[in-house]
């Protein structure tokens, strides 16, 4: 009975000297036990800082903040002052890190603009493409002999954009720096094309007129009147319209018309047009 007691008092004289050292703290906190608390919270907030490499973060100010809140209400927590209800495997206190980058709120930690930072974030293959017109696919196959120089320059950044590997790695500047080279080598393709010599049906489809069909033993013929009444032969293969089009057929009521395009991702497109035969009033 006697080893009993002494046992009780000894437990006793642990446990009162753990109180008056400020260790742990029952029911509310008052200010003396606050203050003596203090260092050691703020060597634990110390120590989480140095772990986590708060300091190569860019947002400190947001973070340091966040752990300031979290201290504040470190006192105040039900799980610090009733250890023995809280969850073991729940941290007291939560780095940047376990927050998934956001505050002790479950905010986003977000730059001065409010929008989270991400690096090299930019819209590649949008509206800047648009500016890349397309060129008459007859004309193109000219500019091999014409300027072999362009053919190659146009050949070589329409397999860039087709496949679009290389581009991805470039940077904001470099990305549309490219885009405004090709444009430009477009549109010189293009000038060339509206400069380049052609024939009178060589004009918008609908001054054209079919007046007749020729059936001969080896081939058909059309005949296409333009807007002085002058009429023109035509045979398939015959350039004819805008765009360098091409005569593909000859029907018994109209003529089919190709018009290809060469892409700026240097795919060819293809448009069909008609012309049809003008029927006598």
């Amino acid at each position: 009975m006697m080893v009993k007691k002494h046992c009780i008092n000894k437990f006793s004289i642990v446990c009162l000297a753990i109180l008056l050292s400020g260790k742990i703290s029952w029911g509310q906190s008052n200010p003396s036990s606050l203050s003596k608390l203090a260092p050691n919270l703020k060597s634990e907030i110390n120590k989480e800082e140095a772990n986590d490499k708060l300091g190569k973060l860019k947002n400190k100010k947001e973070i340091s903040k966040s752990i300031e809140l979290q201290s504040k209400s470190y006192f105040l927590n039900p799980d610090y002052m009733f250890p023995d209800k809280r969850d073991p495997f729940v941290p007291l206190l939560m780095n940047a890190q376990m927050l998934g980058g956001r505050d002790g709120n479950g905010t986003n930690l977000k730059n001065k603009k409010g929008k989270e930072t991400q690096k090299g974030a930019f819209k590649r293959f949008g509206n800047e493409l648009k500016k890349l017109k397309s060129i008459p696919y007859e004309f193109f196959k000219t500019i091999k002999s014409l300027d072999p120089g362009l053919y190659v320059k146009l050949e070589k950044y329409g397999k860039l954009f087709r496949e679009k590997s290389y581009l991805r790695k470039l940077g904001k500047g470099k990305y549309f720096g490219t885009v405004n080279r090709y444009r430009d080598l477009i549109n010189l393709a293009n000038k060339m094309a509206k400069k380049s010599p052609k024939t009178p049906l060589q004009t918008p489809i609908k001054k054209l007129k079919l007046v007749g069909i020729i059936w001969g033993e080896d081939n058909k013929m059309a005949l296409v009147e333009t807007t002085n009444s002058k009429g023109h032969s035509v045979k398939m293969g015959r350039l004819i319209g805008e765009s360098f089009g091409v005569i593909q057929s000859i029907e018994s009521d109209k003529i089919i018309i190709v018009k290809k395009l060469r892409n700026y991702d240097g795919k060819v497109s293809s448009e069909i047009d008609e012309i049809r035969l003008k029927q006598n009033s």
